[in-house]
C-alpha cells in the first residue's frame, strides 16, 4: 500500500452501514447503538468474561496483569476481526481495541464509569470518521 492509498483509505465505503440512505438512521447507529452494542460486547463481556475464564483456569499461576493484558489483547483482536471489511481495517481496529481496553482498566481502576467512558470515547470517533468523510469533498483537503 502506497502513501496515496493511506491517504485515500475510506473505512467507511466498504462498511454494509454505510449504504443506509436515511442519515439520522445512519447518525443514530453509528453515533449510539454501535458504540454502546460494541462496549457492552468487547469490553464488559469479553475483557471481563476472559479475565474471569483465565482465573479460573489458572488461578494465581497466572499474575492478574499478565490475565488482564491477555483479556485486553484478546477482546482487541476479536474486535478487529469483528471489523472484517478489509485486513488494513482490522489491523487499525486491533489497535484500536487495544486503546479502548486500556482505557476500559483505567476508567473502571479509577471508579469513574467504564461503561460511559469508553461508549463516548467510540462515538466520538465514530462521529470523526464519518465527518471527515462528509466534509472531506467540501474542504478538499484530504
Amino acid at each position: 500500500m502506497g502513501v496515496e492509498e493511506v491517504f485515500d483509505y475510506n473505512p467507511i465505503q466498504k462498511n454494509p452501514i454505510s449504504e443506509i440512505n436515511n442519515k439520522w438512521v445512519f447518525f443514530i447507529l453509528i453515533a449510539l447503538i454501535a458504540p454502546v452494542l460494541e462496549t457492552l460486547i468487547f469490553q464488559i463481556f469479553l475483557i471481563r468474561g476472559c479475565f474471569v475464564f483465565l482465573y479460573l483456569l489458572f488461578g494465581k499461576r497466572l499474575s492478574e496483569v499478565k490475565t488482564l493484558w491477555v483479556s485486553i489483547i484478546f477482546s482487541a483482536i476479536v474486535f478487529g476481526l469483528f471489523h472484517f471489511f478489509d485486513l488494513t481495517y482490522i489491523i487499525i481496529m486491533v489497535f484500536l481495541g487495544l486503546f479502548w481496553g486500556i482505557v476500559y482498566y483505567y476508567s473502571e481502576k479509577r471508579s469513574f464509569s467504564s461503561f460511559i467512558t469508553i461508549s463516548i470515547l467510540h462515538s466520538l470517533y465514530n462521529i470523526t470518521i464519518v465527518a471527515i468523510e462528509e466534509f472531506k469533498s467540501v474542504f478538499n483537503f484530504l
